[in-house]
C-alpha cells in the first residue's frame, strides 16, 4: 500500500496534501480551459507506461481518480488494476490530454510516464481480432503491445528473436505476442524495451485477460 492510501505523512505526502489544497475546485483557483467532457468523442483508455513496478515509480491509483477529475472538469474517471489502465471520455484531443496526463504524473508523483491511449472502439477491435488464439492457453502470458503511432512490421527481426514456444502477430499499432508460460514471459527478448529501441516509438503492454476486462467496463 502507498503512503497516500495508507494515511501515513512522508515529506512527499505533505508535498502532495499542499498540492491538493491547490487543485482546481479545492482552493478556488480556476481549472484548466477545456472542452466539454467527452469532446473527443467517446470514452478513451489512457495505458500508462512503467507505473507501480513493485517498490518504484509508485502511483495511487484513487488519487490519480481525484486529480484528473478535479483538473479536467471530469464526472467520470474510472481506472483498472494498479498497472496504469485510467478511462475516461477525455475534454479535449486524446493526443494532448495524454501529454496532459503525463505532465500531472510527474508534477504529482516525480514520474515520468509516457501515455499511450486507444478509443473504446479500437480497443474493442484489439481484442475482438485476437489473431493469436489458435496458439494461447492462458491469457496471462498472451499480450498486446501498444506503439504510440503506427509502425510498419519489422517481422523478420522480431522474429529471429523468438524463443522455442513463442510467437507474435502485427497490427498496424500493436504487437500481439504469446510468451507461452511464466519463464517465457519473464526470460524473453521481446521485451518493450526491445520494440522501442527498433521501432523507435513508446511501447507499453497489457496481457489479454486484462484488457478483456477493460472492454467490459467501457460503454
Amino acid at each position: 500500500m502507498d503512503d497516500v492510501e495508507s494515511g501515513r505523512k512522508t515529506g512527499r505526502e505533505k508535498d502532495r496534501a499542499g498540492k491538493r489544497e491547490a487543485e482546481p475546485g479545492k482552493s478556488g483557483r480556476p481549472m484548466e480551459e477545456s472542452e466539454p467532457e467527452g469532446a473527443a468523442g467517446g470514452e478513451y483508455v489512457f495505458f500508462l507506461r512503467g507505473v507501480n513496478l513493485g517498490a518504484r515509480n509508485k502511483v495511487s491509483m484513487s488519487l490519480l481518480r481525484e486529480l484528473v477529475a478535479s483538473r479536467f472538469g471530469l464526472k467520470r474517471v474510472r481506472t483498472f488494476l494498479q498497472s496504469g489502465n485510467l478511462i475516461c471520455a477525455p475534454p479535449m484531443a486524446p493526443e494532448d490530454f495524454a501529454s496532459a496526463l503525463t505532465e500531472l504524473i510527474r508534477e504529482w508523483f516525480g514520474i515520468d510516464s509516457p501515455v499511450v491511449f486507444r478509443s473504446a472502439e479500437d480497443l474493442r477491435r484489439i481484442v475482438e481480432a485476437d489473431p493469436l488464439r489458435h496458439v494461447a492457453g492462458d491469457e496471462s502470458y498472451y499480450h498486446v503491445m501498444f506503439f504510440s503511432e503506427k509502425v510498419e512490421a519489422d517481422d523478420g527481426r522480431f522474429r529471429d528473436v523468438l524463443k522455442d514456444g513463442e510467437d507474435l502477430a502485427w497490427a498496424p499499432g500493436e504487437l500481439y505476442l504469446w510468451y507461452g508460460t511464466a519463464r517465457g514471459l519473464h526470460g524473453s527478448r521481446l521485451t518493450q524495451a526491445y520494440a522501442e529501441r527498433n521501432l523507435g516509438v513508446t511501447v507499453t503492454a497489457r496481457n489479454m485477460r486484462t484488457l478483456r476486462k477493460i472492454v467490459a467496463m467501457l460503454d
